[in-house]
């Protein structure tokens, strides 16, 4: 799996060369004359490629491999040779503003969020501003910032409460509140006390099922949807559909 200026490449072990490393440079290549032929340039710098293999963990768990060794070059348009980033699978890459590794190694993508949320948190603290432009500041600046990634992501309850923590207390001072205000009516919108600040594992877990009911009912995604369901549930050992109750 390889990203090109935004756009991913995939390749398999059976294709046209005996290697899987020889395909990706073959579509590397390819994708390097299309772009020439359009007066474009393919920024090998801004490249960077996973091979994944997996193997049995000492539990018999499949799992990814991430001490597989390889190395990509290709000559530029000027004839250099040029080495594409070889990533391991717990490395993670920045594709369309999303931060993730294959493996789920979570440290890349927890660093990220928390980097929004303390930018947010410093220019809140600057900030001369009302309690409602406040409030404003955090559903129109920072929550579609941070939303836009978290259907990608599968942080734990504990870790997103801690992100929180980054910038929450100043959010509710710049609101007029106590910083010490009860966390259990921080969020949701009801009239019992609520200030309405979005809790981001709800969040997470909210704009995750809205990104698989889209999948769902895409006709171009919905039969690869409804596999990989399928095989999930067999995996699983379960009669049901995985969405029906018992």
């Amino acid at each position: 799996m390889g990203f090109v200026d935004d756009t991913r490449k995939f390749n398999n072990q059976n294709t046209i060369a005996t290697s899987l490393e020889e395909n990706v440079i073959m579509d590397v290549k390819k994708w390097q004359t299309v772009s020439n032929i359009v007066a474009g340039k393919l920024n090998l710098e801004k490249c960077g490629s996973y091979i994944i293999t997996w193997k049995y963990d000492k539990k018999g768990k499949l799992v990814m491999d991430d001490t597989t060794e390889y190395n990509l070059e290709i000559p530029d348009i000027n004839g250099a040779i040029k080495r594409i980033k070889s990533l391991k699978s717990s490395e993670a890459y920045k594709y369309l503003g999303v931060t993730t590794a294959p493996n789920e190694n979570r440290n890349d993508t927890r660093k990220v969020i928390q980097k929004i949320c303390h930018t947010f948190k410093v220019a809140l603290y600057k900030a001369r501003i009302t309690h409602e432009e406040a409030y404003l500041a955090l559903h129109i600046f920072f929550l579609p910032k941070i939303t836009y990634q978290l259907p990608c992501y599968y942080m734990s309850e504990n870790e997103m409460t801690n992100m929180q923590k980054i910038y929450e207390p100043m959010v509710i001072s710049k609101m007029g509140y106590n910083c010490k205000w009860e966390r259990s009516l921080r969020y949701g919108t009801h009239g019992i006390g609520s200030i309405q600040i979005p809790n981001l594992y709800l969040e997470q877990t909210i704009q995750q099922v809205m990104f698989l009911m889209k999948a769902l009912n895409n006709k171009d995604m919905a039969n690869l949807m409804d596999n990989v369901l399928d095989t999930y549930q067999f995996q699983l050992g379960i009669g049901n559909d995985m969405f029906q109750e018992d």
